[in-house]
């Protein structure tokens, strides 16, 4: 592949550290092939809703989120979560009550 080409270029693959996927974030990529979200994902695009068991501070949450890749410009592929969140946060702001 050269530089000049200004084509489409579909994610590299063989760029994502699955195993970092896998214990970061619970995320195989034998269920994304499976369930047809890989290909949308290598394709610049986001997975259906995905159950994700993302490790912090030691404790594991399991969410549900669409999945995307991003690649910095460095070339390096990473995994960005787009949470679901379940209930609006409606916190009062400056005495106004929302509902």
């Amino acid at each position: 592949q050269t530089q000049g080409n200004r084509g489409y270029q579909p994610i590299d693959e063989s760029k994502i550290n699955w195993q970092e996927l896998e214990e970061k974030w619970g995320v195989r990529r034998d269920d994304l092939e499976k369930s047809g979200d890989l290909t949308k994902m290598l394709n610049y695009g986001k997975s259906d809703l995905v159950r994700v068991s993302p490790n912090f501070g030691g404790e594991a949450f399991e969410l549900d989120a669409r999945l995307s890749f991003k690649k910095d410009s460095d070339g390096n592929i990473s995994l960005v979560p787009h949470f679901i969140r379940k209930e609006q946060k409606l916190d009062e702001y400056k005495e106004h009550k929302f509902s």
